[in-house]
């Protein structure tokens, strides 16, 4: 009987243990899947495989890399590397055969290494080892897995297999399907937790809760609001004197304003710009200037002046805003009081069924041509980069941005693009 009684006690533990890890592996994708998807629309790298690895490379943020360089995919210096650095032993030799400190780039925030990831994979001079992978589609998870495994991203054999894995336990392939990087929905969530039986509780699943604690978002920091939250009550928990978190977020106006639920409220003074490489924010329903500023950790009034508007003025759903420099003027983005031309020419029908746009229509009129009209366009769909398009169609990117006018590397899907 003892000895039932603590195998039935050491299975308990293992699951309890289990559903703690998933947690703090759920709580780390909800944080970061949105500069993952952003990242996936600029560059191609499915965001399912970026969260991935992250996750198997930082032990979901918890490593000494993560925590204390800000590097979340054990990212080494390099010959070109001119960044901060953080030294710590890995696999690197003396010549006596000695172990010695590597050097690993360091970054001054999350979303900086997720970029900084993008840019690794796909340099210039890494085109031969890794480039093959951009040929791939963004759904295509498992041969993006395989594929890093190949090209030696990391020596473990079961790289591929460890990467699937956490993708499919953890549905980050329903990130792969967005088509904007800014309307991100919560993944579903799972209840891990077990009775002592060992059979799963019965009841509704867990509610999402954001990460608490001070975080950083474009080197700025901030927190979320919490239900009932004011800005004296973050005052009283984070340090920060109410009076200056008024002052750094334009539409706090007073200390015991009741906030919104999941509000990004910034404990220090915005930035100018975004420091990240992005260049433009697309405008979805709900988006203001305002919403834009707080989303990237811009002072309203620079995105307002990067993009020539006055105070009050919204952009209509469709247009791109400027996040880094000032836009010409004759890019200025389509207010809202104007009709914005956003969609093809031909309308694209949703599924009543699955809820989603079928483009197979478009799809196949891809490589046709209007014998009326010598010109040629591509609708952007599920898993197209300007990279892959560019491929398909023999174009230099540069080509096709300066065919479309672009600025930027985002594009959406059911977007037409000029491609001759």
């Amino acid at each position: 009987m003892i000895r039932l009684i603590i195998c039935s006690t050491l299975i308990c533990f293992a699951v309890l243990e289990s559903g703690a890890q998933y947690k703090v592996y759920q709580d780390y994708v909800e944080l970061h899947k949105e500069i993952a998807v952003t990242e996936m629309h600029r560059t191609g790298i499915p965001a399912s495989i970026k969260l991935a690895q992250a996750l198997l490379e930082s032990n979901a943020g918890r490593s000494d890399l993560a925590t204390k360089a800000n590097n979340h995919f054990g990212i080494k210096c390099g010959g070109d590397w001119t960044g901060n650095t953080y030294r710590k032993e890995d696999d690197d030799y003396d010549s006596d055969g000695q172990l010695t400190k590597s050097c690993f780039r360091a970054f001054s925030s999350t979303e900086e290494s997720f970029i900084a990831h993008s840019e690794f994979l796909r340099n210039p001079s890494k085109m031969n080892r890794y480039g093959f992978l951009f040929n791939l589609k963004t759904t295509d998870y498992q041969g993006w897995a395989t594929g890093l495994r190949k090209a030696g991203y990391a020596t473990d054999p079961n790289y591929a297999s460890r990467l699937i894995k956490i993708v499919e336990d953890y549905q980050l392939s329903k990130l792969d399907v967005l088509v904007s990087g800014m309307d991100i929905p919560v993944l579903a969530q799972v209840d891990n937790t077990r009775e002592k039986s060992g059979k799963k509780k019965k009841g509704s699943a867990p509610k999402n809760t954001l990460p608490k604690g001070i975080l950083h978002n474009n080197e700025v920091k901030m927190v979320f609001a919490l239900s009932g939250d004011t800005p004296e009550k973050i005052s009283q928990r984070t340090g920060y004197s109410a009076s200056r978190i008024i002052s750094y977020n334009e539409k706090i106006i007073s200390p015991d304003q009741i906030l919104t639920y999941g509000e990004r409220v910034y404990l220090s003074r915005k930035k100018s710009g975004f420091r990240g490489r992005l260049n433009w924010h697309y405008v979805k329903k709900g988006d203001s200037m305002y919403s834009i500023s707080q989303a990237y950790g811009i002072r309203l009034s620079s995105l307002l002046s990067k993009n020539r508007m006055k105070a009050g003025e919204e952009p209509a759903i469709g247009t791109r805003i400027k996040l880094r420099w000032r836009i010409d003027r004759d890019q200025k983005p389509t207010l809202k009081t104007e009709s914005p031309n956003i969609l093809p020419d031909k309308p694209l029908m949703k599924n009543p069924d699955t809820d989603v746009y079928n483009t197979d229509e478009l799809v196949a009129s891809n490589h046709s041509t209007d014998v009326s009209n010598p010109e040629k366009y591509h609708y952007v769909n599920d898993g197209d980069t300007l990279y892959s398009i560019s491929r398909q169609y023999n174009l230099s990117l540069d080509r096709l941005k300066s065919l479309n006018n672009l600025n930027g590397d985002l594009i959406r899907k059911g977007q037409r693009l000029k491609i001759r």
